[in-house]
């Protein structure tokens, strides 16, 4: 069976173009950290230089200088319960009260390549909240964007375990709307992020609306473009509403393109290349 597919996919090749492709990726496990001591355990710093070094596709803007960590509530990219393994995430937030917005980025994540609507677009990665007190406001955005700047979507996650755990977005009206129900993202108020506590999201982009789900449950469905102009995806933005100790951490991060239903004909032409091959 192995040997048909890759003889197809080999045949594919020869006959015509690939549609699909991966065009952000991350899981930071090759970032090189060390022992910051104290209640931080290790990490290393949220830099361009560390976040580039655990992404195999794209790239990063660090759009507000990240000082070392001081405390154990700063932004990091952070081993696994801070014990010194392979397991890493990018634990953003922050930890001190600030003026931050979901207008203002504090990283973006740069696509190899822009884009469109042709296609559709998974956002896929997985999400666990950190945070250190009890409060339901503390939020982490996320925000893509096309070649041109308009907003695609505009998500959120409340950074908390009473009673938070949930996740919302802007309409194209700009009004912030809660789904689903809280505790439908896990995490742990403690120190550190942990890689059993974490969900699994998914924002899944067509060609007129997205879809939000959370471990394979959809949380809302064809939910319209931040803004109406916007027709594809080049970078998506991080960013918190500056509440002290919000964060939470992202891991395995993927964007990629799913296959038109003429991928189905291009494996039929492959198929068929294959076939005539041999006859011949």
């Amino acid at each position: 069976m192995f040997k048909s597919l890759a003889a197809t996919l080999l045949a594919i090749s020869i006959c015509g173009p690939a549609v699909a492709g991966t065009y952000f990726s991350a899981n930071f496990d090759s970032v090189v950290v060390g022992d910051y001591g104290g209640g931080i355990g290790y990490g290393a710093d949220l830099n361009v230089a560390n976040l580039n070094a655990g992404t195999a596709t794209g790239s990063w803007t660090v759009n507000v200088n990240q000082g070392a960590p001081t405390m154990r509530t700063n932004k990091m990219i952070q081993a696994d319960n801070g014990l010194n393994v392979a397991n890493k995430a990018l634990r953003f937030g922050i930890g001190f009260d600030g003026t931050s917005s979901t207008s203002n980025p504090y990283l973006t994540a740069n696509m190899s390549t822009g884009l469109n609507l042709a296609n559709d677009i998974s956002v896929a990665f997985d999400y666990g909240y950190i945070s250190t007190d009890g409060s339901s406001d503390r939020l982490t955005y996320l925000t893509g964007r096309d070649a041109a700047n308009n907003r695609l979507f505009q998500i959120g996650f409340i950074n908390e375990s009473n009673p938070g755990g949930q996740v919302g977005y802007f309409t194209q009206g700009g009004v912030w709307t809660l789904i689903g129900s809280a505790g439908d993202i896990i995490g742990n108020n403690n120190t550190y992020w942990n890689s059993s506590l974490m969900s699994s999201v998914s924002i899944e982009v067509g060609a007129t609306g997205y879809d939000i789900v959370v471990d394979s449950a959809t949380l809302a469905s064809g939910l319209a473009f931040r803004d109406a102009a916007a027709d594809g995806l080049s970078t998506i933005e991080f960013s918190t509403n500056g509440q002290r100790f919000t964060g939470g951490a992202f891991d395995n991060m993927l964007v990629s393109q799913i296959p038109e239903p003429s991928t189905i004909a291009l494996l039929v032409l492959g198929m068929g290349c294959l076939l005539s091959g041999r006859r011949r």
